[in-house]
């Protein structure tokens, strides 16, 4: 289902919002992110555009397994080296995948049914990064302070870093996995990373996209036992559409180790697209406590 971005702003949004607000951040993909110092750019301001999104999201009641691929590019500013991190739920086991997976998972789809054209990106042939990712779980007393022992960043973004851990913090979303990437005019396709993470909901991140620039469009394809009747938070809530139902085995198409998520014969897949402006992002998506869908 393709859902358009025209949400209403309301005043018990996020601190992220705030923390926009008053702060000029490369924030985009899934993750926050914050642009290194370095000797050429001592006070570092970047506009990240972040055109293709692709996630694929495997929850059995207990544990998810989220996958995330994105494109990228610096439209204003100099190339960046960026250090990014996204917020989770619980401890994560992390790690690179193969840019090829992303093929694989637009032909099995193909396969059921599904139209998975928007999983190939936007960035041209030839413009995928191979270099591994180095991938640090943390649970920061400060973020800001973890961010800057992977790359020195401007002083101006400790404090809205400190403020955003905080706010997840808060709702229960105290680790964080943190990485650094090279950003520049080209844009680029960045090869996917799974987190795997103990979690009683389906949980997106969403909101830390929100200073981005430029529309974007995000793919999500979410595997369940039996469906997700509603995705959101803070009031904006998205219909996940409706479901298609496969065999588990067939997971395996795409990666042995997916089947192992689930002790069903039968799973429930559901194609979610989101259309619009990074600026819209300021909400994350959470599956409701309920979490599935009748079938």
């Amino acid at each position: 289902m393709t859902h358009c971005l025209r949400l209403k702003r309301r005043l018990a949004t996020f601190i992220v919002a705030v923390f926009l607000a008053v702060l000029s951040t490369a924030c985009f993909a899934d993750h926050g992110g914050c642009p290194c110092v370095s000797d050429s750019a001592p006070n570092p301001i970047a506009e990240i555009a972040e055109p293709a999104q692709r996630a694929v999201i495997l929850w059995n009641g207990r544990e998810e397994w989220l996958i995330l691929a994105t494109d990228a590019a610096v439209v204003s500013g100099n190339s960046q080296s960026t250090v990014e991190f996204i917020p989770l739920p619980s401890e994560p086991l992390s790690q690179v995948e193969s840019a090829d997976l992303i093929r694989r998972t637009v032909a099995w789809g193909g396969a059921h049914g599904l139209d998975l054209s928007g999983f190939t990106g936007q960035a041209p042939p030839g413009h995928i990064v191979d270099n591994p990712f180095t991938i640090s779980i943390q649970r920061p007393t400060n973020l800001a302070d973890t961010l800057v022992k992977v790359c020195p960043i401007a002083p101006s973004y400790s404090a809205g870093a400190t403020a955003l851990a905080e706010r997840y913090v808060g709702r229960g979303l105290s680790w964080f996995a943190i990485d650094r990437i090279d950003v520049d005019k080209t844009l680029k396709s960045f090869p996917p990373i799974s987190y795997r993470f103990a979690s009683d909901r389906v949980f997106y991140p969403l909101e830390t996209s929100a200073m981005g620039v430029g529309e974007t469009r995000i793919d999500i394809v979410l595997i369940t036992p039996s469906g997700i009747s509603s995705l959101g938070s803070d009031g904006n809530f998205l219909d996940p559409g409706s479901v298609t139902l496969v065999r588990t085995e067939s997971l395996a198409t795409v990666s042995s180790d997916w089947p192992t998520l689930f002790s069903q014969d039968v799973v429930a897949v559901q194609h979610v697209v989101i259309k619009g402006a990074l600026s819209e992002l300021r909400f994350d998506l959470f599956s409701k406590p309920d979490g599935l869908a009748a079938h």
